[in-house]
């Protein structure tokens, strides 16, 4: 994950995912790869549990914040990821519908790094979800999904690595000709 940047982390529930991403990228804060915070997209019942696991597997020495709440609360909450250099946040934590009710704010935060949890949230080329969190750009991407890869159809795993690095799968005419 280090050394490659973007990475599909398709592993069966239980098998560490979230701890395996949160070693790679504190690795990759350790070693200055990574200068910004990163945003850590997932679904909403997952996010107050990633801000658990980075404060257990960091030893407490890295932020985390959850954009929760209120309209008013969460543009509050913005307010200090974007100044993450006072408030010393390192990760932000949102769920996939944020990404696109709240654009406009989404779209102004420090990207050092992003993550996508449940990763099957962007399986459809079609969905607004998929479509936004596709515009945001990182030098470290990486989506993890419990959901096996071998039980979905083709053109999932294409939408999930359009996001992951496009470069890898080609040309979607050329995909669908060899695969679907």
């Amino acid at each position: 994950m280090c050394a490659r940047g973007k990475m599909l982390v398709a592993y069966d529930l239980g098998l560490g995912k979230t701890v395996l991403t949160i070693a790679a990228l504190e690795s990759l804060m350790d070693n200055g790869s990574v200068r910004e915070p990163g945003l850590v997209i997932c679904l909403s019942s997952l996010k107050y549990q990633w801000a658990d696991q980075i404060r257990k597997f960091t030893n407490g020495t890295s932020n985390a914040l959850v954009i929760d709440g209120t309209p008013h609360k969460r543009i509050e909450q913005y307010s200090q990821a974007l100044n993450w250099k006072k408030t010393g946040i390192d990760y932000i934590i949102l769920n996939y519908e944020q990404v696109v009710n709240d654009w406009d704010y989404v779209r102004q935060l420090p990207t050092g790094f992003i993550v996508c949890d449940e990763a099957t949230a962007i399986k459809s080329f079609k969905s607004k979800r998929s479509k936004y969190v596709k515009k945001l750009q990182s030098n470290y991407k990486f989506a993890l999904t419990g959901t096996p890869v071998e039980n979905g159809k083709p053109e999932e795993l294409y939408s999930i690595m359009q996001f992951v690095d496009p470069k890898v799968l080609g040309r979607f005419d050329l995909f669908d000709q060899t695969f679907i």
